[in-house]
């Protein structure tokens, strides 16, 4: 019986075979898990170009309605759009259609209103069964939050929200260009 193990212990044939077996799937699930967290910071990157694009361009236009969310919507679709046609990376990267984009913009009527919190509402509620958006909200507000979303849908592995939230969250406050001279120092 001893015989037979020490033969047993000694024999080293399909070693390899055995350790290949046991390290291909570390392996690959550390390149692939690289690849995502590379794919999260130029995502990151583009998202940072593209909002502050579209802020910059929808706080230097006076938008028709004081309506500057769908202003910024529309800016926003048009240098994805431009982005998304000069670069094929962006189209690999981009899985628009499994990524929830969201983004909202709230008005302040002095800085400690901003600081405070204290946005205007730009709902109109005086019928509770269907709330709409007023006319004019940003009319007279100089100072506007814009709020941006991405819901980030892994390529290859999950990601816990924890990680991938904060890193696709951007809020970015603006002096908007033709509200200035309405700001209210207090």
């Amino acid at each position: 019986m001893k015989v037979e193990i020490k033969n047993f212990i000694k024999n080293s044939k399909g070693a390899s075979t055995v350790e290949f077996a046991l390290t291909i799937g570390i392996f690959l699930a550390v390149v692939l898990s690289i690849f995502e967290l590379a794919r999260m910071s130029i995502l990151s990157a583009y998202m940072d170009l593209t909002i502050s694009q579209a802020v910059k361009v929808t706080k230097n236009t006076k938008a028709s309605n004081y309506d500057y969310e769908d202003e910024f919507k529309k800016n926003l679709d048009l240098i994805v759009n431009k982005i998304k046609n000069d670069n094929k990376t962006f189209k690999f990267l981009d899985m628009s259609k499994q990524n929830i984009i969201r983004f909202e913009v709230k008005y302040a009527e002095s800085i400690s209103d901003l600081v405070n919190g204290n946005y205007r509402d730009v709902i109109d509620h005086t019928d509770p069964k269907n709330p709409k958006k007023k006319k004019n909200p940003g009319k007279d507000a100089a100072l506007a939050k814009y709020s941006f979303q991405y819901e980030y849908k892994p390529m290859f592995f999950w990601i816990p929200n924890s990680i991938s939230t904060p890193i696709f969250n951007r809020e970015v406050i603006i002096l908007q260009e033709y509200e200035r001279d309405k700001i209210k120092i207090r």
